[in-house]
Protein backbone atom coordinates (compact mmCIF):
# COMPACT_ATOMS: atom_id res chain seq x y z
CA UNK A 1 0.00 0.00 0.00
CA UNK A 2 2.79 2.34 0.93
CA UNK A 3 4.44 1.68 -2.37
CA UNK A 4 1.23 2.39 -4.20
CA UNK A 5 0.76 5.65 -2.32
CA UNK A 6 4.31 6.63 -3.11
CA UNK A 7 3.82 5.84 -6.76
CA UNK A 8 0.54 7.80 -6.78
CA UNK A 9 2.17 10.78 -5.12
CA UNK A 10 5.00 10.70 -7.60
CA UNK A 11 2.54 10.54 -10.48
CA UNK A 12 0.60 13.48 -9.06
CA UNK A 13 3.79 15.43 -8.61
CA UNK A 14 4.80 14.65 -12.16
CA UNK A 15 1.46 16.01 -13.40
CA UNK A 16 2.00 19.16 -11.44
CA UNK A 17 5.50 19.62 -12.84
CA UNK A 18 4.20 19.05 -16.35
CA UNK A 19 1.45 21.66 -15.87
CA UNK A 20 3.98 24.10 -14.42
CA UNK A 21 6.25 23.62 -17.43
CA UNK A 22 3.28 24.20 -19.79
CA UNK A 23 2.49 27.47 -18.11
CA UNK A 24 6.10 28.58 -18.36
CA UNK A 25 6.08 27.83 -22.05
CA UNK A 26 2.89 29.87 -22.45
CA UNK A 27 3.91 32.90 -20.42
CA UNK A 28 7.71 32.79 -20.53
CA UNK A 29 10.33 31.72 -18.04
CA UNK A 30 10.26 35.07 -16.31
CA UNK A 31 6.58 34.82 -15.45
CA UNK A 32 6.05 34.66 -11.72
CA UNK A 33 2.83 33.47 -10.26
CA UNK A 34 1.49 32.28 -6.97
CA UNK A 35 -2.03 31.19 -7.70
CA UNK A 36 -3.67 30.00 -10.90
CA UNK A 37 -6.87 28.36 -12.04
CA UNK A 38 -7.90 26.35 -15.01
CA UNK A 39 -10.45 27.95 -17.29
CA UNK A 40 -13.04 26.31 -19.49
CA UNK A 41 -11.45 24.73 -22.52
CA UNK A 42 -8.21 22.76 -22.67
CA UNK A 43 -7.41 21.09 -19.38
CA UNK A 44 -3.79 22.29 -19.49
CA UNK A 45 -4.71 25.98 -19.95
CA UNK A 46 -4.11 28.02 -16.82
CA UNK A 47 -3.98 31.72 -16.10
CA UNK A 48 -2.40 33.54 -13.19
CA UNK A 49 -4.98 35.35 -11.12
CA UNK A 50 -3.00 35.94 -7.98
CA UNK A 51 -2.69 39.65 -8.60
CA UNK A 52 -6.31 40.09 -9.82
CA UNK A 53 -9.13 41.51 -7.83
CA UNK A 54 -12.15 39.26 -7.58
CA UNK A 55 -13.87 41.25 -10.36
CA UNK A 56 -10.86 41.09 -12.66
CA UNK A 57 -10.50 37.39 -12.12
CA UNK A 58 -14.16 36.87 -12.92
CA UNK A 59 -13.96 38.94 -16.10
CA UNK A 60 -10.74 37.16 -17.15
CA UNK A 61 -12.43 33.83 -16.73
CA UNK A 62 -15.39 34.92 -18.83
CA UNK A 63 -13.16 36.33 -21.54
CA UNK A 64 -11.27 33.07 -21.79
CA UNK A 65 -14.48 31.13 -22.01
CA UNK A 66 -15.77 33.39 -24.77
CA UNK A 67 -12.79 32.55 -26.96
CA UNK A 68 -13.95 28.93 -26.93
CA UNK A 69 -17.64 29.80 -27.33
CA UNK A 70 -18.41 28.51 -23.86
CA UNK A 71 -21.54 29.75 -22.16
CA UNK A 72 -20.77 31.31 -18.81
CA UNK A 73 -22.50 34.01 -16.79
CA UNK A 74 -22.18 37.33 -18.59
CA UNK A 75 -19.99 40.05 -17.17
CA UNK A 76 -19.55 43.74 -17.81
CA UNK A 77 -16.91 43.92 -20.53
CA UNK A 78 -17.38 47.58 -21.42
CA UNK A 79 -14.34 48.71 -19.43
CA UNK A 80 -11.80 45.98 -20.07
CA UNK A 81 -8.36 46.54 -18.63
CA UNK A 82 -6.04 46.42 -21.61
CA UNK A 83 -3.05 45.99 -19.29
CA UNK A 84 -4.36 42.67 -18.03
CA UNK A 85 -5.34 41.29 -21.46
CA UNK A 86 -4.05 37.73 -21.85
CA UNK A 87 -1.80 36.68 -24.76
CA UNK A 88 -3.06 34.10 -27.24
CA UNK A 89 -2.88 30.61 -25.82
CA UNK A 90 -0.64 27.90 -27.14
CA UNK A 91 -3.31 25.30 -27.69
CA UNK A 92 -6.14 27.68 -28.75
CA UNK A 93 -7.88 26.78 -32.02
CA UNK A 94 -7.14 28.90 -35.06
CA UNK A 95 -9.09 32.18 -35.10
CA UNK A 96 -10.34 31.49 -31.59
CA UNK A 97 -9.84 35.14 -30.58
CA UNK A 98 -13.18 36.93 -30.07
CA UNK A 99 -13.83 39.42 -32.80
CA UNK A 100 -15.13 42.84 -31.76
CA UNK A 101 -18.83 43.43 -32.43
CA UNK A 102 -19.42 45.37 -35.69
CA UNK A 103 -20.85 48.79 -35.08
CA UNK A 104 -21.95 50.50 -38.32
CA UNK A 105 -20.70 54.09 -38.64
CA UNK A 106 -23.20 56.86 -38.08
CA UNK A 107 -24.61 58.15 -41.32
CA UNK A 108 -23.70 61.74 -42.00
CA UNK A 109 -26.14 63.97 -43.85
CA UNK A 110 -24.60 65.13 -47.05
CA UNK A 111 -24.66 68.80 -47.99
CA UNK A 112 -26.66 67.91 -51.09
CA UNK A 113 -29.45 66.35 -49.03
CA UNK A 114 -29.61 69.39 -46.76
CA UNK A 115 -29.86 71.74 -49.76
CA UNK A 116 -32.52 69.52 -51.33
CA UNK A 117 -34.54 69.62 -48.11
CA UNK A 118 -34.36 73.42 -48.00
CA UNK A 119 -35.46 73.65 -51.65
CA UNK A 120 -38.41 71.36 -51.00
CA UNK A 121 -39.47 73.48 -48.02
CA UNK A 122 -39.27 76.66 -50.13
CA UNK A 123 -41.33 75.04 -52.90
CA UNK A 124 -43.94 73.98 -50.35
CA UNK A 125 -44.13 77.52 -48.99
CA UNK A 126 -44.54 78.93 -52.50
CA UNK A 127 -47.34 76.47 -53.22
CA UNK A 128 -49.09 77.51 -50.01
CA UNK A 129 -48.58 81.19 -50.92
CA UNK A 130 -50.06 80.63 -54.39
CA UNK A 131 -53.02 78.80 -52.90
CA UNK A 132 -53.51 81.67 -50.46
CA UNK A 133 -53.40 84.22 -53.27
CA UNK A 134 -55.74 82.18 -55.44
CA UNK A 135 -58.47 81.97 -52.81
CA UNK A 136 -58.15 85.66 -51.93
CA UNK A 137 -58.37 86.89 -55.53
CA UNK A 138 -61.44 87.57 -57.62
CA UNK A 139 -60.16 85.75 -60.67
CA UNK A 140 -61.94 85.87 -64.03
CA UNK A 141 -60.88 83.74 -66.98
CA UNK A 142 -60.79 85.39 -70.39
CA UNK A 143 -59.76 83.95 -73.77
CA UNK A 144 -56.02 83.75 -74.28
CA UNK A 145 -55.83 83.51 -78.07
CA UNK A 146 -54.85 86.56 -80.12
CA UNK A 147 -57.96 86.48 -82.28
CA UNK A 148 -60.40 86.69 -79.35
CA UNK A 149 -58.39 89.50 -77.77
CA UNK A 150 -58.01 91.44 -81.01
CA UNK A 151 -54.20 91.21 -81.08
CA UNK A 152 -52.86 91.82 -84.59
CA UNK A 153 -49.85 90.06 -86.05
CA UNK A 154 -48.33 93.51 -86.64
CA UNK A 155 -48.36 94.37 -82.93
CA UNK A 156 -44.92 94.52 -81.30
CA UNK A 157 -44.07 91.37 -79.35
CA UNK A 158 -41.49 91.38 -76.56
CA UNK A 159 -41.23 88.58 -73.99
CA UNK A 160 -39.62 91.02 -71.55
CA UNK A 161 -42.64 93.35 -71.50
CA UNK A 162 -46.03 92.48 -70.00
CA UNK A 163 -48.99 94.74 -70.87
CA UNK A 164 -51.94 94.78 -68.48
CA UNK A 165 -55.17 96.76 -68.88
CA UNK A 166 -56.05 98.63 -65.69
CA UNK A 167 -59.63 99.79 -65.14
CA UNK A 168 -61.11 102.02 -62.51
CA UNK A 169 -64.86 101.46 -62.48
CA UNK A 170 -67.00 104.08 -60.76
CA UNK A 171 -70.16 102.04 -60.19
CA UNK A 172 -70.63 103.48 -56.68
CA UNK A 173 -71.39 99.98 -55.33
CA UNK A 174 -69.56 96.72 -54.72
CA UNK A 175 -70.05 95.43 -58.29
CA UNK A 176 -67.60 96.00 -61.15
CA UNK A 177 -70.31 96.73 -63.68
CA UNK A 178 -70.59 100.04 -65.47
CA UNK A 179 -68.44 102.33 -67.54
CA UNK A 180 -64.71 102.33 -66.91
CA UNK A 181 -63.99 105.71 -65.40
CA UNK A 182 -60.22 105.25 -65.68
CA UNK A 183 -58.54 103.32 -68.51
CA UNK A 184 -54.81 102.69 -68.36
CA UNK A 185 -52.25 100.30 -69.79
CA UNK A 186 -49.68 99.18 -67.21
CA UNK A 187 -46.52 97.91 -68.91
CA UNK A 188 -44.14 95.88 -66.75
CA UNK A 189 -40.84 96.38 -68.58
CA UNK A 190 -38.30 93.82 -67.32
CA UNK A 191 -35.91 94.76 -70.12
CA UNK A 192 -35.41 98.31 -68.83
CA UNK A 193 -36.49 97.76 -65.22
CA UNK A 194 -39.44 100.15 -65.45
CA UNK A 195 -43.14 100.40 -64.79
CA UNK A 196 -44.89 102.41 -67.53
CA UNK A 197 -48.40 103.74 -67.39
CA UNK A 198 -50.32 104.88 -70.47
CA UNK A 199 -53.58 106.71 -69.72
CA UNK A 200 -56.18 106.49 -72.46
CA UNK A 201 -58.73 109.24 -72.13
CA UNK A 202 -62.13 107.68 -71.64
CA UNK A 203 -63.87 110.06 -74.10
CA UNK A 204 -61.66 108.99 -77.03
CA UNK A 205 -63.65 108.13 -80.14
CA UNK A 206 -62.94 104.52 -81.13
CA UNK A 207 -64.62 101.67 -83.00
CA UNK A 208 -66.20 99.08 -80.69
CA UNK A 209 -66.79 95.71 -82.34
CA UNK A 210 -70.53 95.18 -82.71
CA UNK A 211 -71.40 98.71 -81.57
CA UNK A 212 -69.76 101.03 -84.09
CA UNK A 213 -68.03 104.31 -83.22
CA UNK A 214 -68.41 105.28 -79.61
CA UNK A 215 -66.58 106.46 -76.49
CA UNK A 216 -63.75 104.18 -75.34
CA UNK A 217 -65.15 103.75 -71.83
CA UNK A 218 -68.46 102.41 -73.18
CA UNK A 219 -66.76 99.17 -74.27
CA UNK A 220 -66.47 98.03 -70.65
CA UNK A 221 -70.17 98.69 -70.06
CA UNK A 222 -71.12 96.79 -73.25
CA UNK A 223 -69.00 93.68 -72.80
CA UNK A 224 -66.90 93.91 -69.67
CA UNK A 225 -63.13 93.63 -69.55
CA UNK A 226 -62.91 91.20 -72.48
CA UNK A 227 -64.59 93.55 -74.97
CA UNK A 228 -62.67 96.52 -73.59
CA UNK A 229 -59.32 94.73 -74.05
CA UNK A 230 -60.25 93.76 -77.60
CA UNK A 231 -61.27 97.36 -78.35
CA UNK A 232 -57.95 98.76 -77.05
CA UNK A 233 -55.89 96.17 -78.95
CA UNK A 234 -57.77 96.74 -82.21
CA UNK A 235 -57.70 100.56 -82.09
CA UNK A 236 -54.18 101.07 -80.67
CA UNK A 237 -52.44 97.96 -82.08
CA UNK A 238 -51.38 96.62 -78.68
CA UNK A 239 -50.96 93.10 -77.29
CA UNK A 240 -52.80 93.28 -73.95
CA UNK A 241 -53.86 89.85 -72.66
CA UNK A 242 -54.68 90.46 -68.97
CA UNK A 243 -56.44 93.05 -66.85
CA UNK A 244 -57.05 94.34 -63.33
CA UNK A 245 -60.24 96.15 -62.33
CA UNK A 246 -60.60 98.27 -59.22
CA UNK A 247 -63.93 99.72 -58.15
CA UNK A 248 -63.69 103.28 -56.88
CA UNK A 249 -66.17 102.22 -54.21
CA UNK A 250 -63.35 100.06 -52.82
CA UNK A 251 -60.46 102.33 -53.77
CA UNK A 252 -60.41 104.01 -50.37
CA UNK A 253 -59.69 100.66 -48.69
CA UNK A 254 -56.84 99.98 -51.11
CA UNK A 255 -55.20 103.36 -50.53
CA UNK A 256 -55.49 102.89 -46.76
CA UNK A 257 -53.93 99.43 -47.08
CA UNK A 258 -50.92 101.07 -48.75
CA UNK A 259 -50.70 103.58 -45.90
CA UNK A 260 -51.80 106.47 -48.13
CA UNK A 261 -50.55 107.97 -51.37
CA UNK A 262 -48.26 110.98 -51.78
CA UNK A 263 -49.84 113.55 -54.13
CA UNK A 264 -49.35 117.25 -54.83
CA UNK A 265 -52.70 119.07 -54.45
CA UNK A 266 -53.07 122.60 -55.77
CA UNK A 267 -55.01 125.28 -53.89
CA UNK A 268 -57.56 125.27 -56.72
CA UNK A 269 -58.17 121.55 -56.17
CA UNK A 270 -58.69 121.77 -52.39
CA UNK A 271 -62.37 122.90 -52.48
CA UNK A 272 -63.09 120.29 -55.18
CA UNK A 273 -61.70 117.55 -52.93
CA UNK A 274 -63.91 118.71 -50.05
CA UNK A 275 -66.96 118.89 -52.33
CA UNK A 276 -66.36 115.32 -53.52
CA UNK A 277 -66.08 114.17 -49.90
CA UNK A 278 -69.59 115.51 -49.29
CA UNK A 279 -70.83 113.70 -52.41
CA UNK A 280 -69.06 110.53 -51.26
CA UNK A 281 -71.12 110.52 -48.05
CA UNK A 282 -74.31 111.14 -50.04
CA UNK A 283 -73.66 108.42 -52.64
CA UNK A 284 -72.58 105.74 -50.17
CA UNK A 285 -74.54 105.61 -46.88
CA UNK A 286 -71.94 103.20 -45.49
CA UNK A 287 -69.07 105.58 -46.15
CA UNK A 288 -67.38 107.03 -43.08
CA UNK A 289 -65.94 110.50 -43.68
CA UNK A 290 -64.24 112.20 -40.77
CA UNK A 291 -63.83 115.91 -40.19
CA UNK A 292 -60.07 115.41 -40.43
CA UNK A 293 -60.50 114.20 -44.03
CA UNK A 294 -61.39 117.71 -45.25
CA UNK A 295 -58.40 119.65 -46.57
CA UNK A 296 -57.53 123.13 -45.38
CA UNK A 297 -54.61 123.84 -47.74
CA UNK A 298 -52.81 122.39 -50.74
CA UNK A 299 -49.26 121.14 -51.07
CA UNK A 300 -47.40 117.83 -51.21
CA UNK A 301 -49.81 115.76 -49.10
CA UNK A 302 -50.11 112.17 -47.96
CA UNK A 303 -53.75 111.46 -48.80
CA UNK A 304 -55.75 108.75 -47.06
CA UNK A 305 -58.30 106.59 -48.85
CA UNK A 306 -61.23 109.01 -48.72
CA UNK A 307 -59.10 111.97 -49.77
CA UNK A 308 -57.47 110.07 -52.66
CA UNK A 309 -60.83 109.00 -54.10
CA UNK A 310 -62.20 112.53 -53.81
CA UNK A 311 -59.06 113.88 -55.50
CA UNK A 312 -59.23 111.39 -58.39
CA UNK A 313 -62.88 112.31 -59.05
CA UNK A 314 -62.25 116.02 -59.67
CA UNK A 315 -63.80 116.99 -63.01
CA UNK A 316 -64.13 120.75 -62.99
CA UNK A 317 -60.43 121.69 -62.82
CA UNK A 318 -58.47 121.13 -66.04
CA UNK A 319 -61.01 118.88 -67.75
CA UNK A 320 -60.64 115.22 -68.65
CA UNK A 321 -56.90 115.49 -69.35
CA UNK A 322 -56.16 116.79 -65.88
CA UNK A 323 -58.41 114.15 -64.37
CA UNK A 324 -56.37 111.40 -66.05
CA UNK A 325 -53.19 112.96 -64.67
CA UNK A 326 -54.67 112.92 -61.17
CA UNK A 327 -55.49 109.24 -61.48
CA UNK A 328 -51.93 108.61 -62.61
CA UNK A 329 -50.63 110.59 -59.65
CA UNK A 330 -52.67 108.49 -57.20
CA UNK A 331 -51.44 105.24 -58.72
CA UNK A 332 -47.84 106.45 -58.91
CA UNK A 333 -47.99 107.44 -55.24
CA UNK A 334 -49.20 103.94 -54.34
CA UNK A 335 -46.44 102.24 -56.32
CA UNK A 336 -43.81 104.42 -54.66
CA UNK A 337 -45.06 103.18 -51.28
CA UNK A 338 -44.49 99.52 -52.18
CA UNK A 339 -40.71 99.86 -52.12
CA UNK A 340 -40.89 101.07 -48.52
CA UNK A 341 -42.80 98.04 -47.23
CA UNK A 342 -41.22 95.26 -45.19
CA UNK A 343 -41.86 91.63 -46.27
CA UNK A 344 -44.42 91.26 -43.47
CA UNK A 345 -46.25 94.43 -44.51
CA UNK A 346 -46.05 93.37 -48.15
CA UNK A 347 -47.99 90.16 -47.48
CA UNK A 348 -50.44 92.10 -45.34
CA UNK A 349 -50.94 94.47 -48.27
CA UNK A 350 -51.66 91.54 -50.60
CA UNK A 351 -54.15 90.17 -48.09
CA UNK A 352 -55.95 93.54 -47.88
CA UNK A 353 -55.81 94.60 -51.54
CA UNK A 354 -56.48 91.43 -53.55
CA UNK A 355 -60.05 90.94 -52.33
CA UNK A 356 -60.87 94.44 -53.64
CA UNK A 357 -59.57 93.68 -57.15
CA UNK A 358 -60.81 91.62 -60.06
CA UNK A 359 -58.17 90.20 -62.38
CA UNK A 360 -57.37 87.62 -65.04
CA UNK A 361 -53.78 87.32 -63.76
CA UNK A 362 -52.73 84.07 -62.10
CA UNK A 363 -51.03 84.05 -58.68
CA UNK A 364 -47.75 83.10 -60.38
CA UNK A 365 -47.98 86.11 -62.73
CA UNK A 366 -48.67 88.41 -59.79
CA UNK A 367 -45.65 87.03 -57.92
CA UNK A 368 -43.44 87.44 -61.03
CA UNK A 369 -44.45 91.11 -61.25
CA UNK A 370 -43.80 91.77 -57.55
CA UNK A 371 -39.96 91.98 -57.67
CA UNK A 372 -39.94 94.82 -60.23
CA UNK A 373 -42.75 96.61 -58.38
CA UNK A 374 -40.95 96.54 -55.01
CA UNK A 375 -37.41 96.98 -56.30
CA UNK A 376 -37.40 100.76 -56.50
CA UNK A 377 -37.83 100.81 -60.29
CA UNK A 378 -38.42 103.87 -62.44
CA UNK A 379 -42.03 104.87 -63.04
CA UNK A 380 -42.98 106.66 -66.28
CA UNK A 381 -46.34 107.74 -67.65
CA UNK A 382 -47.97 109.41 -70.64
CA UNK A 383 -51.51 110.40 -71.62
CA UNK A 384 -53.12 109.76 -74.99
CA UNK A 385 -54.14 111.84 -76.83
CA UNK A 386 -51.32 114.28 -76.18
CA UNK A 387 -51.71 117.91 -77.29
CA UNK A 388 -48.16 117.81 -78.68
CA UNK A 389 -48.44 114.52 -80.61
CA UNK A 390 -52.01 113.53 -81.50
CA UNK A 391 -53.46 117.08 -81.54
CA UNK A 392 -56.98 116.03 -80.48
CA UNK A 393 -60.05 117.91 -81.60
CA UNK A 394 -63.59 118.16 -80.30
CA UNK A 395 -66.14 115.88 -81.90
CA UNK A 396 -69.48 114.23 -81.35
CA UNK A 397 -70.87 110.75 -81.65
CA UNK A 398 -73.98 109.94 -83.68
CA UNK A 399 -75.96 110.08 -80.45
CA UNK A 400 -74.64 113.57 -79.72
CA UNK A 401 -72.08 112.70 -77.06
CA UNK A 402 -68.93 114.80 -76.89
CA UNK A 403 -65.68 112.98 -77.72
CA UNK A 404 -61.99 113.47 -78.45
CA UNK A 405 -61.21 112.91 -82.12
CA UNK A 406 -57.60 112.20 -83.19
CA UNK A 407 -55.52 109.99 -85.46
CA UNK A 408 -55.50 106.53 -83.86
CA UNK A 409 -52.62 105.44 -86.12
CA UNK A 410 -50.38 108.18 -84.75
CA UNK A 411 -51.50 107.33 -81.20
CA UNK A 412 -50.63 103.65 -81.78
CA UNK A 413 -47.09 104.51 -82.88
CA UNK A 414 -46.68 106.96 -79.98
CA UNK A 415 -47.68 104.32 -77.40
CA UNK A 416 -45.52 101.65 -79.06
CA UNK A 417 -42.44 103.89 -78.88
CA UNK A 418 -43.15 104.73 -75.23
CA UNK A 419 -43.52 101.11 -74.15
CA UNK A 420 -40.76 99.41 -76.16
CA UNK A 421 -38.28 102.29 -76.62
CA UNK A 422 -35.39 101.31 -78.92
CA UNK A 423 -37.07 97.96 -79.72
CA UNK A 424 -39.99 99.83 -81.29
CA UNK A 425 -40.05 100.42 -85.02
CA UNK A 426 -41.26 103.97 -84.26
CA UNK A 427 -38.69 104.95 -81.63
CA UNK A 428 -36.76 107.17 -84.04
CA UNK A 429 -39.92 109.14 -84.84
CA UNK A 430 -41.24 109.66 -81.31
CA UNK A 431 -38.09 109.50 -79.19
CA UNK A 432 -37.97 113.27 -78.70
CA UNK A 433 -41.65 113.46 -77.75
CA UNK A 434 -41.36 110.53 -75.30
CA UNK A 435 -38.27 111.99 -73.63
CA UNK A 436 -40.06 115.34 -73.27
CA UNK A 437 -43.06 113.62 -71.67
CA UNK A 438 -40.77 111.83 -69.22
CA UNK A 439 -39.25 115.09 -68.08
CA UNK A 440 -42.67 116.70 -67.77
CA UNK A 441 -42.08 119.27 -70.52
Amino acid sequence: MADKRANGSNKTGQDRNRARNDRKSNYGDGFEYKTSHRVAGNKNDFQDVSSFSSKQAYESRNNKADSYNCKVPSANRQNRNVKNAKPPMKNAPKNAQRKPKYVPPKKKRSVGKIILTIILVIILLLILAFAFLFFRMKTVNIPSDDYSLGISSSATQDSQVKNIAFYGVDSRDSTNEGRSDAIMVLSVDHRHGKLKLTSLLRDSLVTIEGYGDDKLNHAYAYGGAELSIRTINQNFNLNIDDYVTVNFAEMAKIVDAFGGTQVYVTDEEVPEVNRNLDMYKYDDPNAVVWDADYLTAGGDLLLNGNQAVAYARIRDVGGDDARALRQQAVLKGLISRIGKLTPVNYWKLINDVLPECETSLSPWELVSIAPIAIGGVDFESISVPSPNVEYPEDGYTDSGGWVWVYDLGVASQHIDAFIYEENSAFWGIYEEAVLAERSGV
